[in-house]
């Protein structure tokens, strides 16, 4: 998956990505709500950016803290 195509499954209607770099790295910032309608933030740091957002990804999965549509 290209860089893009993984922030189009990651970011969902209703969700809020922020992404800034600093020194240590690439910070990717998911708020969003959960299926119980509580609001969730993962937060992923990473110095190369594709990695940053695999990360995001990975622990969205495996972390089951999928934001859910609007």
């Amino acid at each position: 998956m290209t860089p893009l195509q993984i922030l189009r499954t990651t970011v969902m209607d209703g969700t809020t990505l922020t992404l800034y770099r600093r020194a240590d790295g690439y910070h990717i910032e998911l708020k969003g709500m959960d299926a119980a309608g509580q609001t969730t933030c993962c937060e992923v740091v990473h110095p190369r950016l594709e990695q940053a957002l695999f990360a995001m990804v990975e622990r969205m999965s495996v972390g089951r803290e999928m934001l859910r549509a609007g």
